[in-house]
Parts: C-alpha cells; sequence; structure tokens
C-alpha cells in the first residue's frame, strides 16, 4: 500500500506531498486540478516510461518518491533476496529525472533497475482509473485478494514455507 508520495518538478508541480490512509483513496477534483499528473507521476514511480513531458517545463531534475508497505510474501521476499535487498515491510521507492532522459531507481537507498520495479509493481498498488479494473479481472490475483481480505497473509506465509520444506 502507498502511505506517502513526494513529487518534485514534475508536469505543473513545484513540489508536493500526499500522505494515503489505510484502505481505499480516490482522487476526485476539478478539470485541470492535478490528479492525472499524481496518477502519472505514481505510474512512472512503479515502473512506467518517463517522458520528457512530464518533467517541469525548463527543470534540469525532478524526482518521484513513495513510501510503500508491503504484506509478508514468499514471491516478494524473494524478489528482493535475488535483487540483493533486504525482505521488508516497507520499501522506499524513488526515482530522479533529469532533463537529458537519464534517470536513477533507487530502492531503499540501493540502485535498482526498471524492470525490477515492474517486477514489484503487483506487490505496490493497483492503479483504476475510470472502467479501469485490471486486478480484478485477473484469475492469478483472486486467490491473494481473498487472503488479504480475510486476513490470512501468516497464515499464507506459514502455508508457503511448510509448502517450501
Amino acid at each position: 500500500m502507498l502511505q506517502f508520495l513526494n513529487i518534485s518538478n514534475i508536469a505543473l508541480i513545484d513540489d508536493m506531498q500526499v500522505e494515503f490512509e489505510s484502505g481505499l483513496n480516490l482522487l476526485t477534483g476539478e478539470t485541470g486540478s492535478g490528479k492525472s499528473i499524481i496518477v502519472d507521476a505514481l505510474g512512472v514511480l512503479i515502473g512506467g516510461r518517463f517522458t520528457n513531458e512530464l518533467l517541469k517545463s525548463g527543470a534540469e531534475r525532478g524526482s518521484i518518491e513513495g513510501l510503500f508497505s508491503v504484506t509478508p510474501n514468499p514471491e516478494l521476499e524473494l524478489l528482493l533476496e535475488n535483487a540483493g535487498l533486504d525482505a521488508t515491510t516497507e520499501l522506499i521507492i524513488r526515482r530522479e529525472i533529469s532533463s537529458t532522459g537519464r534517470n536513477k531507481i533507487f530502492i531503499n537507498n540501493q540502485l535498482a533497475t526498471q524492470s525490477l520495479l515492474r517486477d514489484l509493481r503487483p506487490y505496490l498498488v493497483d492503479i483504476h482509473g475510470q472502467g479501469d479494473q485490471q486486478t480484478l479481472f485477473n484469475p492469478e490475483t483472486h486467490l491473494e485478494i481473498l487472503d488479504a481480505f480475510a486476513g490470512n497473509g501468516e497464515l499464507r506465509g506459514a502455508v508457503a514455507e511448510a509448502y517450501q520444506r
């Protein structure tokens, strides 16, 4: 779950911090109020492609940073370990973007790749737009959604561990 988002020099945004509560968070507002910019920035943060149009006009650099809380998950832990990262319940992801097109990705202050970000995406956040229900239509996520709803995170981990043994 996304807990905190920090955006600097992205599109029309000079500097913005947004705190999110647990559960469902909705962005609403007038046309042109910046909802799409926040969603686009979040998409870039979790592995989407960066285009120079997203960088604030006249800025040399921009950054997008997010604090995510993650539930214990054996696949996620393996993914993090294979990338040389410690398995944890919080991930800080930061993308630093420059006008030259070069950008850097950091996960818990360690350099990372865009492909790792894309692999982490399903464990971090699910963005839904109007008529866009990606996770709900993906049968591979149904069990995970039910377990999360039932609060079976620890039980699921114990079963996975027993299966591995």
